[in-house]
């Protein structure tokens, strides 16, 4: 199912997630300019809300609620959405702050293991 697929994409990052920061963490350094101005992470899975998440409309800053409970669960969320492409959703379009969140991942991840650099598309980018 696609929550199965979803979730696996999303776990699978982390284990990506914490060998790219074993590297360098700077790689990083640009994920919160993407952020609402101000914003913080939760840290408490109660208080998450469906502000600045995407919901049709441009100007959003997160693929769900749960990417607002910490940096890493951001990118992880967002991964996951890029995994499942096929299910193509209009933020690819129309979220700048969701596409440059997109675009830093291809890069870091381009950056981060030489078999994905390659000169064709990839699926998920």
């Amino acid at each position: 199912s696609i929550e199965i697929e979803r979730a696996f994409h999303h776990e699978f990052y982390h284990i990506l997630d914490y060998y790219i920061k074993l590297e360098t963490a700077e790689r990083y350094a640009m994920w919160n300019k993407y952020n609402p101005h101000g914003f913080k992470y939760s840290n408490n899975v109660n208080s998450l809300t469906t502000k600045y998440v995407y919901s049709g409309q441009s100007g959003a800053h997160f693929v769900t609620a749960y990417a607002k409970y910490s940096e890493k669960e951001d990118r992880a969320e967002t991964f996951a959405e890029m995994m499942t492409a096929n299910k193509m959703e209009t933020f690819f379009n129309e979220g700048e702050n969701i596409k440059s969140k997109m675009n830093l991942i291809i890069k870091v991840l381009n950056s981060s293991f030489e078999s994905v650099r390659k000169k064709e598309t990839l699926a998920w980018e």
